[in-house]
């Protein structure tokens, strides 16, 4: 599914209170601030929040413009969602009589949101490392807001992902192996991080799954990551792989959206990492690039199907499923769903703790040289003389 910190100050400029209530027309329901929401479509771990589940509340702050002035206008104020219709938790919000409003939400930001002066940055976000814990980070920006003529008008609040989403699934192509998986572990990566939004809005909603959706760069703000050496694993009920060349891959991963039980998904900062090189770093866990440990046992197929007589291919499954390590170079985008398909039978990683300083791959090929003995002359007189 990890860039400096970049920190943006306000230039000098003379700061205002907020609008009075003299500043506003009658406070009636026709000048209250409405808003509607939807939320792109990638898809998590205890919640992944898309158009068809949309979270139940955020905080949402803005900031009034007036030409060259600016403040506060709203500070944190939490909306819920109460039957469809999102309504101010505390009390209602009114329209301005002039100027402008740019609108600033979030959503799962863990008590990370630093209003920074109206330039909003999420501080020091952490990733949980336990992934059924993790959560779905959104966030919305929509600037240049003034009073609607029409009191039915909603500010559209579109929310984007700022993490990434990881899932994994497997296959086994080849007859003669079977395999059983029983989790996986993403290491050396980036666990903690501050996001700095950026101040254009977050229009254009990706509101389909298939992957063909427009992916939106305007509104989109950078990460900044520190804490690299983490690491993020799942366990999941064994998966067993017959091999077969034309096998669809299995989920290893619960990613039925309709079930919205994401306890195997991770949701982790977006990144670019280095893999970590088997020909140059001995033990994995003693390297910074990045690897997967996938969790299984791998067994010799004898005949037509595995059976219980069939010979374990490495010595680490020994006392049950052990770790293969995998190398892998990360690129993850916030926003985008990621998945990984382990396809077994040409190989399956390294040891991820060789005794020598080499690590050797787990699966070692059986392959053959063949050679031929010459026929050999072997001279046998035959007497055809007849006695």
């Amino acid at each position: 599914m990890k860039i400096q910190l970049m920190c943006m100050a306000l230039s000098a400029m003379a700061l205002v209170s907020s609008c009075s209530n003299d500043e506003m027309t009658a406070m009636s329901e026709t000048d209250a601030i409405h808003f509607g929401v939807t939320t792109g479509a990638v898809s998590r771990a205890t919640d992944v929040y898309c158009n068809a589940n949309l979270p139940g509340e955020f905080q949402v702050w803005a900031k009034y413009t007036n030409g060259a002035t600016w403040s506060t206008y709203i500070d944190g104020d939490r909306i819920v969602n109460n039957n469809g219709t999102w309504e101010n938790d505390n009390t209602p919000r009114y329209w301005p009589k002039t100027g402008s409003l740019d609108f600033y939400a979030v959503s799962n930001d863990q008590g990370c949101w630093d209003w920074n002066s109206g330039s909003p940055v999420i501080r020091d976000f952490e990733v949980n490392t336990d992934v059924a814990s993790q959560v779905d980070l959104l966030y919305a920006v929509k600037g240049g807001q003034t009073k609607p003529t029409n009191a039915s008008t909603k500010v559209i609040l579109n929310f984007r992902h700022a993490l990434s989403q990881v899932v994994f699934q497997a296959k086994n192509i080849n007859p003669k192996v079977y395999v059983e998986v029983e989790g996986v572990t993403i290491c050396n990566v980036a666990g903690k991080g501050s996001y700095t939004l950026a101040s254009a809005s977050t229009d254009g909603n990706t509101s389909e799954h298939s992957g063909a959706g427009n992916y939106e760069t305007a509104g989109r703000g950078s990460w900044a990551l520190f804490q690299s050496a983490t690491s993020y694993g799942v366990n999941f009920p064994t998966v067993a792989l017959e091999g077969d060349a034309a096998a669809s891959a299995v989920s290893l991963t619960n990613s039925d959206e309709t079930a919205r039980a994401y306890a195997n998904t991770m949701m982790l900062l977006p990144q670019s990492t280095n893999a970590w090189d088997p020909e140059r770093n001995a033990r994995p866990a003693d390297s910074n690039g990045t690897y997967f440990l996938i969790k299984c046992k791998v067994w010799n197929v004898s005949g037509d199907r595995y059976t219980p007589a069939d010979v374990a291919i490495w010595e680490g499954q020994d006392h049950g499923a052990a770790n293969v390590a995998v190398p892998v170079a990360l690129n993850w985008q916030e926003g985008k769903k990621y998945v990984y398909t382990f396809i077994f039978g040409k190989g399956a990683g390294y040891n991820p703790n060789p005794d020598d300083p080499t690590p050797e791959p787990v699966m070692v090929p059986i392959t053959f040289d063949v050679t031929v003995d010459d026929f050999v002359n072997a001279d046998q007189d035959v007497d055809l003389s007849q006695d």
